[in-house]
């Protein structure tokens, strides 16, 4: 019996570290990230709404949704999304420059030199 008790316990030891590395990408429930923000840019709705739990969506009727999974690094000056697209189930990785000065939100894109700003909405 004893020889069966240790390897569980390092089994379920190994796994609860393994869990605590992971909790790096969690998302900080006083982020001011969190809500939604409205495309400033055109007279379409587009929104970015960013969840407490680390999950997200952007678009709007024009253009469709995605949801996402979010987390910034940093000290939140970076956002970093996995997107799925609902409709094709296909993944993308994408890193943007936080700019937050006060319901004012500018990303930048860290891979374009795309730069959208937002208002927050809630």
């Amino acid at each position: 019996m004893k020889k069966f008790v240790l390897p569980v316990v390092l089994l379920v030891l190994g796994l609860l570290v393994f869990a605590a590395c992971n909790s790096s990408q969690d998302v900080d429930q006083n982020n001011p990230l969190i809500g939604a923000w409205s495309w400033d840019e055109v007279a379409l709705d587009y929104t970015y709404t960013f969840n407490a739990d680390g999950t997200g969506s952007r678009g709007g009727v024009m253009f469709g949704f995605e949801n996402f999974t979010w987390w910034t690094t940093n000290n939140d000056s970076r956002l970093e999304l996995r997107i799925t697209n609902p409709d094709e189930g296909n993944l993308a990785n994408q890193s943007w420059n936080v700019i937050l000065n006060g319901n004012s939100l500018t990303l930048e894109s860290r891979q374009t030199d795309e730069v959208y700003h937002y208002t927050r909405v809630n």
